[in-house]
Order: structure tokens, then sequence, then C-alpha cells
């Protein structure tokens, strides 16, 4: 409904005018149209809400997995320095025992390459490491790097 209307008065020769303005509008909702838009933008605002909340466990569950990755990677790399070691003394045995008449050259050269191939192990997984020691340090809201001192030190895996 839109109105507006003038009111004058006339004294003493000058004339004063008022103006009263009134201006309303609305809109019927037959059909449910203005329902529906508020409760779409409630619906919106809600489903905003859980993709903030299924990011976070998004972020959690890849922060989980690294840190567990970087522990498993950790517990290898342990293992493989002692299967170097152990490789070591085998071909160290080996040589002793071509010298003495007891093996023979095949044995020394064959535990030679299995030491070697032990040696290029370590290399990969502390590649490995840095790579989820940065990951958890980017995943918990800093540097890469921020996380590696304390996380160098290795530890049991996620029970």
């Amino acid at each position: 409904m839109r109105g507006s209307k003038a009111l004058s008065a006339q004294s003493g020769g000058k004339a004063r005018t008022w103006h009263l303005g009134f201006d309303a509008s609305w809109e019927l909702d037959l059909f449910g149209g203005t329902r529906r838009a508020v409760e779409a933008a409630d619906a919106g605002i809600q489903a905003l809400a859980e993709d903030h909340r299924a990011l976070q466990v998004s972020l959690v569950a890849e922060l989980v997995s690294d840190y567990a990755g970087l522990r498993a990677a950790q517990l290898r790399l342990a293992i493989a320095q002692d299967n170097i070691h152990t490789l070591t003394e085998a071909e160290r045995l080996a040589e002793r025992a071509h010298l003495s008449g007891l093996g023979t050259l095949a044995d020394v050269t064959q535990a030679r390459a299995e030491r070697e191939m032990a040696e290029a192990q370590p290399p990969l997984l502390e590649a490995d490491i840095a790579s989820f020691s940065h990951a958890i340090g980017v995943l918990a809201g800093g540097f890469p790097g921020d996380w590696h001192a304390d996380l160098a030190t290795p530890a049991p895996a996620l029970p």
C-alpha cells in the first residue's frame, strides 16, 4: 500500500504545507517462495559448517597418516641400518673364508653386492622421513621444518 497526503493550512495570509508520507509494501507469500528462500539460506549456512567440519576431519586424518608413515619410515631405516651392519659382517666373513681357501670369490662378490644394495636404501628412507616431517609441519600450521627436531627421534608408531 502506498500513499501520501498533503495538508495545508492558511493562517493570516501565510500558507503552510505539510507533507505526510507513508510508504510501505509487502508481498504475499502465497506459494512459500520467501519461506523456501530463507530455508535454503539456512541450509546453505549449515552446509558450510559441515564442510568446515569435513575439512577438519580430513586435515587430522592426513596428519595422523603422515605421522604413522614417518614412524614407519624411521623404523624401516633402523632395520636397514642393522641390515647393513649384518651384511658388512657377512662380507668380512666371506673374504676371510676366501682367503683361507674355504670360500669362493663368487661368495665375496655376492656378499659385497648385497651390502651395496642394502646401503642404497637409507637415503631413500631418509628422504621419506624428511617428506613426512615437512608435511606434518605444514599440516600443523607452520613451516616445513618446524617439527623436524621434535620428530627426529624415532618413537613407536600409533598403537
